[in-house]
């Protein structure tokens, strides 16, 4: 009789105590691409040619994010069975800023998501007479940027981000005296140590020396970014001749120039605000009874991430720094009892209830009504949202001919094989004339 008391006690703890997952919101950057300074000649200051010009998404950012939608797939869908292989969209929501590589990392997670449908048309049968795999068709949403969710130090959005602002609160908000000397420091090394042997080997605009002029920072940030893309994508640079050491310094500037040398603490806490608040309006939703709605995604910018996590780690003691590398996931998953567990890049970092980060909200940052008269606008952010068709259209073309080539691609791999499935090994990068037939 005791015995039967004990297994009915401990039954009651571990259901009274388990968690069931209502839904997830996944934030992430966009995937690999080309430098932010490729000229109309497609060439970087490196000297080095980028096809699809400047900022473009590269065919390891398109791969990037669809082996990131396999494991939203193996995670969320195989293995919690949050929602459907099949997409539906009153339960799977995705948006987008409106920048071409974000959008296209958007569609490549969502082909990764969803597995492809047999469709009995005979326009999908290929010369063999089997029925190629179609692809299940899911919405990206494009909002403005800059948007009052995901940019809001534009002036153009928020009229109290002023050039009046950042030049009253450049000293005592924008940067500490530690921030101040580490970037002295960085620069002086840069100067001293590294631009002498590399300037003759870079390819520098008339811009690019007049931004050394005026904005030494930004100028080194500009050559650490065309170095490491160039890193990603497996670009010869043995002519520059960068030790280890070099390439760690370019690595090191990039990450402290992102995270610390544009904005104070201060200003990201206005920053957030709007994000902040929709994080915690789709966590309620999720809680709601009745909600259909699991997964929310937004593909956006590696600004954004740091934005929200620098805050995060501002009211939160503990949390480690972090670097947001391409195709960064910021993930939170929220539970029945209001817990939202967030984890980055798989691994989790912070458990904090829904209460709790309200008040933290609350308590640290401006309330809805500051904030507007801070900003100066009325409107929600959703009506400061829009759908551009002709690039959405552009995009279409381009997630299409990158969905025909994958599954191309998937084909011969099975035919090759002999197995039905392909472990994410063997997926092997897109074709370069895909993506260039729809540029």
């Amino acid at each position: 009789m005791k015995f039967l008391f004990v297994i009915c006690l401990v039954l009651k703890f571990t259901f009274s105590f388990s968690q069931k997952l209502l839904g997830i919101i996944d934030f992430f950057r966009h995937g690999a691409r080309a430098p932010l300074t490729v000229d109309s000649q497609g060439l970087d200051m490196l000297n080095i040619k980028w096809e699809n010009g400047k900022g473009a998404l590269t065919n390891i950012g398109i791969r990037q994010h669809y082996l990131a939608g396999v494991n939203i797939r193996e995670k969320y869908v195989n293995g919690k069975k949050l929602f459907s292989e099949y997409f539906n969209p009153n339960v799977f929501s995705i948006l987008s800023t409106d920048i071409d590589r974000t959008i296209v990392s958007a569609y490549s997670r969502v082909l990764g998501i969803f597995p492809l449908l047999n469709i009995d048309d005979n326009r999908f049968i290929n010369n063999t007479g089997k029925i190629i795999p179609f692809p299940q068709t899911v919405p990206v949403r494009a909002i403005n940027y800059p948007s009052i969710l995901f940019q809001i130090d534009d002036n153009g959005v928020c009229r109290g981000f002023n050039e009046r602002f950042f030049l009253e609160k450049k000293e005592s908000l924008q940067f500490g005296v530690k921030t101040i000397l580490k970037i002295s420091y960085l620069v002086e090394k840069f100067e001293k140590s590294i631009y002498p042997g590399l300037k003759p080997k870079l390819r520098l605009s008339k811009k690019d020396l007049k931004e050394r002029q005026l904005d030494n920072p930004r100028f080194i940030y500009h050559i650490s970014d065309a170095i490491l893309c160039a890193i990603t994508e497996g670009k010869d640079i043995s002519n520059l001749e960068l030790s280890q050491e070099k390439i760690s310094f370019f690595k090191e500037y990039k990450d402290f120039f992102l995270v610390y040398g544009k904005r104070s603490d201060n200003h990201l806490k206005i920053m957030s605000v709007p994000l902040f608040d929709k994080i915690i309006e789709i966590t309620e939703r999720f809680l709601s009874q009745n909600n259909k709605l699991k997964y929310v995604g937004y593909s956006i910018h590696d600004k954004n991430l740091i934005t929200f996590y620098r805050v995060m780690k501002l009211l939160n003691e503990g949390l480690k720094e972090i670097s947001f590398q391409f195709a960064s996931e910021l993930l939170i998953e929220v539970y029945d009892d209001g817990e939202m567990k967030m984890l980055f890049n798989n691994e989790s970092f912070l458990k904090i209830n829904i209460k709790d980060f309200k008040e933290k909200r609350n308590n640290n940052l401006m309330s809805n009504d500051e904030f507007k008269d801070f900003c100066g606008f009325l409107d929600q952010f959703d009506n400061k949202s829009i759908i551009t068709s002709k690039r959405i259209l552009i995009c279409f073309c381009l997630f299409d001919s990158v969905l025909v080539g994958m599954i191309i691609i998937m084909i011969k791999l099975r035919k090759s094989n002999g197995s039905k499935d392909i472990e994410i090994k063997e997926v092997v990068l897109i074709e370069k004339q895909l993506i260039n037939e729809t540029v």
